[in-house]
């Protein structure tokens, strides 16, 4: 029996139901290539089906219109070689859809070999046809231009590309096409993605570009990947609006490790911070190790408990021992289960003793992910989310999947939900902030209290670039963000699709009227499940293979939590909490007075720079702070010499935090 590719089937089965496709490209061959891959991607990015037709085969331009006649299309697509064998006035025609906007319609792959009279044609003579190639540098960069409609959050922003060769489209001195993203490089600025309109058809432009291969499993830096895809992402991003997965809001947050409720702690002052937030707009998260659950000062405490709207807890490992959650040579499932209670029940302790909430989203110490098992545990234990910069657990292989790179809150590992986060100090952090909002991506940054040593309002310049790209961004701490981890589409039916990431999200309705949501969340049934509630009520479910259904009717305005629980064996009130490890406590107060204390100074700064960069071992912690500290001890006896000398104070030694 001969086996038909997949591409084959799909497109046989759509010309028999009359095509059901959300997006359509047209071409001139049944096998992929690197167009129709990119093509592919970014639908299944928006969760978009995609299907191709041929014109050189099967029913040719008969077969094109009726798949561009499909009541259920978003987009269509036809590359520049097929152009010649399409009829112009019959393809606009078929786009049409009554009194509705036509279909949006992308040319892509225009070259210099396609027909000058065919590229004039189909623009209205708003281009006049493709030229170059161009041989491209490392020193490259996209500049989208101010076609707010289509570029979004990316609007005036310039992402550094790695592009090997790039042809671009040449415009008319009629000035009716609108540019949207040029190449820019050693001085030069060529348009390669324009758009115009004839009549009411908006018609985008595309010539082709030979982007450099991919890294393997790049999964720390989405820029690469989103260059490639970035003219196609904006174009269905526009064709689809509400008919495209994306995120119910922007939302953003800072992270501060390790520190505790004394003030100040280091380098950081929590009043003096609370005015920077109130004048810049962000929140700040403390990122709590449950060890200091009694350590708490009142006056911290009740800045906290009064200004939740710009401060949260969230839960930072236990002990903060380098190597607490590892992998499991090192510590044992079954200890890093009764650290995991031991957190819990500290952190409850805490928020009994201060008043003040914590949330139940783990930032793991050093940056280290455990293995996936430790990840089921955080399930089992009704965790919301795990944060961290290296989204990789321990022993896992980075996925292939090349949209990985571009969704930071993902389910791949456990099932359970994982957020990227970024450091405050990274390359390209502009660009990449850009990027994530214009994807819809939660942007949560990180650093530690060494982060304020050039000043209390060393995170405003973030703060007011992403405010400034979106204002409407909201500032919340990882529970929150972590409860709005879903993607939301309209259904043909007027009903809302949710695809839930956490086992808790918040489905808010900013409408004036009900609506119905109908909520899937993929892999609930990994754990056994104790309990599924709407509004604290039980919700009526259904199982399809790992997969929870359930339909949620919220009004106007409102919002409905729903909630997925999980049988466990915690009982808070029978774990101990007390600090029994000698080492743990030594280590900590070792930390304090690197925090407390040696953080004033540059030479302590450099120290706990390469402490933080290189991971190091907690055994070498110590001797690193004693250097740190006889430093900073010669420094102090050479500003008392000297002013008994009568030869001035010796300046306090500054400089930017390592």
């Amino acid at each position: 029996m001969v086996r038909l590719p997949k591409a084959i089937v799909l497109i046989l089965l759509l010309a028999s139901w009359g095509f059901c496709a959300d997006v359509v490209k047209i071409c001139t061959h049944s096998s992929p290539s690197p167009e129709t891959t990119a093509a592919q991607l970014s639908a299944r990015f928006y969760g978009l089906s995609l299907a191709e037709v041929s014109v050189e085969n099967g029913g040719g331009m008969s077969g094109a219109l009726r798949a561009l006649r499909d009541k259920h299309l978003i987009a269509a697509i036809i590359t520049s070689r097929a152009l010649p064998l399409l009829n112009k006035k019959a393809v606009l025609q078929a786009l049409r859809r009554g009194r509705e906007r036509p279909v949006p319609l992308l040319i892509e792959g225009v070259t210099p070999a396609t027909p000058q009279a065919v590229v004039m044609s189909w623009s209205g003579g708003a281009l006049t046809g493709s030229a170059g190639p161009l041989e491209t540098g490392p020193d490259a960069a996209y500049q989208f231009s101010g076609l707010r409609s289509v570029t979004k959050q990316l609007t005036g922003q310039q992402i550094p590309v790695e592009v090997t060769r790039a042809y671009w489209l040449r415009l008319s001195n009629r000035g009716t096409a609108k540019q949207i993203i040029t190449l820019r490089l050693k001085g030069v600025e060529v348009p390669f993605f324009a758009m115009t309109t004839i009549s009411d058809h908006e018609i985008f432009f595309l010539s082709e570009l030979e982007p450099v291969p991919k890294l393997v499993n790049s999964t720390n830096d989405p820029l690469p990947e989103f260059c490639r895809l970035a003219p196609l992402l904006l174009f269905l991003r526009y064709a689809g609006g509400e008919r495209i997965w994306h995120a119910p809001m922007p939302l953003a947050d800072l992270v501060i490790d390790d520190a505790w409720l004394i003030n100040p702690y280091g380098n950081l002052d929590y009043a003096r911070l609370l005015r920077e937030m109130d004048s810049h707009n962000f929140h700040t998260t403390i990122a709590f190790i449950p060890w200091n659950f009694h350590r708490s000062r009142p006056e911290v405490v009740s800045l906290l408990r009064e200004h939740p709207e710009r401060f949260s807890i969230c839960v930072h490992g236990n002990n903060h021992d380098h190597q607490e959650f590892y992998d499991y040579t090192r510590d044992t499932l079954t200890n890093q289960a009764a650290d995991i209670r031991q957190a819990i029940a500290r952190m409850e302790r805490f928020t009994a003793l201060t008043g003040i909430p914590h949330e139940k989203v783990m930032t793991w110490p050093h940056e280290v992910i455990p293995p996936p098992a430790t990840l089921d545990l955080l399930k089992r234990y009704n965790f919301l989310a795990n944060v961290n910069a290296n989204p990789v657990p321990l022993g896992s292989a980075a996925p292939t999947d090349p949209l990985f790179a571009l969704r930071p809150a993902s389910l791949f590992y456990a099932n359970f939900l994982t957020i990227k986060r970024y450091p405050t100090q990274t390359l390209h952090l502009h660009a990449k902030i850009a990027v994530n909002a214009f994807l819809g991506n939660p942007m949560i940054f990180y650093n530690h209290e060494v982060f304020f040593a050039r000043g209390v309002g060393a995170f405003n310049g973030i703060a007011d670039y992403i405010n400034n790209i979106d204002p409407d961004t909201k500032w919340r701490g990882p529970g929150f963000i972590a409860c709005h981890q879903y993607l939301l589409r309209l259904g043909d039916n007027g009903n809302y699709h949710v695809r839930a990431l956490s086992p808790h999200v918040d489905i808010e309705n900013p409408t004036g009227s009900a609506r119905t949501y109908l909520v899937e969340e993929p892999g609930a049934f990994s754990e056994p499940i104790r309990s599924v509630t709407v509004d604290g009520k039980p919700g009526p479910y259904r199982r399809v293979g790992n997969t929870l259904l359930l339909t949620v009717i919220v009004q106007p305005g409102k919002a409905s939590k729903v909630q997925t629980n999980y049988e466990n064996d915690l009982n808070v009130c029978a774990v101990d909490i007390e600090k029994t490890s000698l080492r743990v406590t030594l280590l900590r107060y070792a930390s304090d007075f690197r925090d407390l204390v040696l953080s004033r100074f540059a030479t302590g700064r450099a120290v706990i720079g390469a402490y933080y960069a290189h991971n190091w071992p907690e055994m070498l912690l110590g001797p690193a702070l004693l250097l740190s500290a006889g430093a900073a001890l010669a420094l102090s006896r050479a500003r008392r010499k000297r002013r008994r000398l009568g030869r001035g104070p010796v300046a306090r030694e500054s400089g930017p935090p390592a």
